[in-house]
């Protein structure tokens, strides 16, 4: 059985998309508490999985943890051909209140320290000749403005033109790379100083559905059914693919009814 690793792995994304794949791979994933970790295979011990489930500590912000991480897969790196990239952590932080620290962290959790990790990775594939797949989750807010996103969606739209560009480098040596940008994930983000625990609920109540095209939030076997058509179909290479229920077809409606 293939392996893939799932960076961000205890937020309600990377959880739900454990829970789809470990009847197809091996999974890896990443938490930056241990306690977390825990607390995911606690919930996932009386399910019976094909695939093997390890986690590991990983804080995006911190280059010895970056190292430590590189440091453990390096010694599996051959088996490992499919990153999924879920490390997000949100911030609605207005313009006037702009904090340093709140946007270093945000913007190293979602671009800065992904590249990091990416870069190591990659350079690996290379240099042993391996063929490769990256799967970037990105969100909708990184092409549609919304208030009070701007730290968030800034670094998301960063980590789409870094997976973007890095696709025309590496597809020759058969290593591809895409994006697929989702919306309606009935679930709130973690924030800076957010508790560590797992997400792993979904809930109607945050939207109001008869605004979103299908009326209904998004389902995480077929967001793992799309991860999976895009690991094993070369021919789709950089792009970006809304998964969103609609929602960026939507033309915003201001006229009155009559």
């Amino acid at each position: 059985m293939n392996s893939i690793l799932i960076i961000g792995g205890t937020g309600n994304v990377g959880f739900n998309l454990i829970r789809e794949l470990l009847n197809r791979y091996n999974v890896i994933y990443t938490s930056r508490s241990k306690s977390t970790i825990e607390e995911l295979e606690n919930l996932l011990s009386n399910q019976d999985y094909s695939g093997k489930l390890y986690g590991r500590i990983l804080d995006l912000t911190s280059q010895k943890s970056i190292d430590d991480f590189y440091f453990y897969i390096k010694q599996i790196n051959k088996k490992i051909h499919n990153i999924v990239i879920c490390s997000g952590v949100d911030s609605d932080i207005p313009i006037d209140n702009f904090d340093f620290e709140e946007l270093n962290y945000n913007i190293s959790v979602n671009f800065l320290g992904p590249v990091n990790l990416l870069s190591k990775l990659v350079n690996d594939w290379l240099s042993d000749g391996c063929s490769g797949n990256i799967v970037n989750i990105s969100s909708l807010c990184a092409i549609r403005g919304q208030k009070n996103s701007s730290i968030y969606s800034s670094g998301k739209a960063a980590m789409e033109a870094f997976v973007r560009n890095l696709s025309i480098e590496l597809a020759p040596r058969n290593i591809i790379s895409n994006t697929i940008r989702i919306a309606a994930t009935g679930s709130i983000m973690n924030k800076k100083d957010s508790k560590s625990k797992v997400k792993s609920g979904q809930s109607n109540s945050y939207y109001d559905l008869e605004k979103i095209p299908t009326n209904e939030i998004i389902n995480y076997r077929s967001l793992a059914n799309l991860i999976e058509f895009l690991i094993e179909n070369k021919g789709i290479v950089g792009q970006d693919i809304n998964f969103d229920q609609g929602l960026s077809t939507l033309y915003p409606f201001h006229k009155n009814e009559n």
